[in-house]
């Protein structure tokens, strides 16, 4: 079975599964009951540096002050290239107020944090590692993960 991506929309990534007699066409949900795509991933991306925020603001631990701001500069880069490709791949612009931040995402910790911003990145990279076309995405989806996963060894340490 080949997997391959057929739709680029503001309402769906889907995924076709092409088994050589016939096309399914499936939507991919996320955990945050939302269909998996790059708009909505950019949202979960908003949300989570705001919440990155409330911990750099929040926090007596020096550390975490030091990793969520690394972290909040790390995403925000990265959110920009990803709506940047999207948009040049849909010839289109995001809606002003699109970025509107009302997903349930409410870690309670800053290793919490992380760990949601893995699961998200991984299910949507799963799905764009489908499409050749959004290899420029699958590339920052990498970093994110790389980033992530770094920042959860550095805070175990002294």
């Amino acid at each position: 079975m080949i997997k391959k991506s057929n739709k680029h929309t503001n309402e769906c990534l889907c995924v076709v599964d092409v088994d050589c007699s016939q096309e399914q066409e499936q939507c991919v949900t996320c955990s945050v009951d939302e269909t998996i795509n790059i708009p909505n991933y950019i949202i979960v991306l908003e949300c989570l540096v705001k919440k990155s925020k409330e911990f750099h603001w929040h926090t007596d631990i020096d550390k975490i002050h030091i990793l969520s701001e690394e972290l909040q500069d790390e995403l925000l880069e990265c959110q920009d290239e990803i709506a940047e490709i999207y948009m040049g791949l849909n010839g289109s612009k995001f809606d002003l107020g699109y970025l509107n931040c009302d997903i349930d995402v409410h870690p309670d910790t800053f290793d919490k944090l992380l760990d949601i911003l893995l699961e998200e990145t991984i299910k949507l990279y799963e799905v764009v590692c489908a499409d050749v076309k959004l290899f420029g995405i699958k590339h920052i989806l990498d970093k994110i993960i790389g980033t992530a996963q770094r920042l959860k060894y550095r805070q175990t340490q002294q």
